[in-house]
Order: C-alpha cells, then sequence, then structure tokens
C-alpha cells in the first residue's frame, strides 16, 4: 500500500487525507506502457482533476503555484 503521509516537522506525520494501494500487477502493466502512453495516461489524470475540483481546491491549486500558503487564504 502507498500511503501519503506529508511530514510536518518534527518526524511527525499529518493526519491522512487519502490513501491507496497499488498492486504487482498494476505497477508492471504501467512499467509496460510506452512513454507516449504514460504521458497520455497523466494527461488524462490531470484534465480528471481539474475538471473535479471545487472553487476552494482550485483557489488553493493557485496559491501553491505563486509560492503561498494554501491554507492561509488571507494572503
Amino acid at each position: 500500500m502507498i500511503s501519503l503521509k506529508p511530514d510536518h516537522g518534527m518526524g511527525q506525520a499529518a493526519p491522512v487525507g487519502y490513501t491507496y494501494w497499488v498492486s504487482e500487477e498494476q505497477l508492471a502493466q504501467y512499467a509496460a506502457l510506452t512513454i507516449l502512453e504514460r504521458l497520455t495516461w497523466l494527461d488524462q489524470a490531470r484534465q480528471f482533476i481539474l475538471l473535479a475540483e471545487t472553487e476552494e481546491t482550485a483557489m488553493r491549486r493557485a496559491r501553491l503555484r505563486n509560492d503561498k500558503d494554501p491554507m492561509n487564504i488571507s494572503q
């Protein structure tokens, strides 16, 4: 299982927002893709995320792109 747990200093992991599991078979299937197929898959995932995001997550993403704290909307 792959678990995303960002480190927030002092070796303490923040609460996990989500986790997901990738099987050995899925890893092998991905490894067998050509570079173009991998990039196509990545672009499709990017497009889905942009279509599915909320106004709040869009604002946070924009703040991250501008090197600002995504959680502090008063900046």
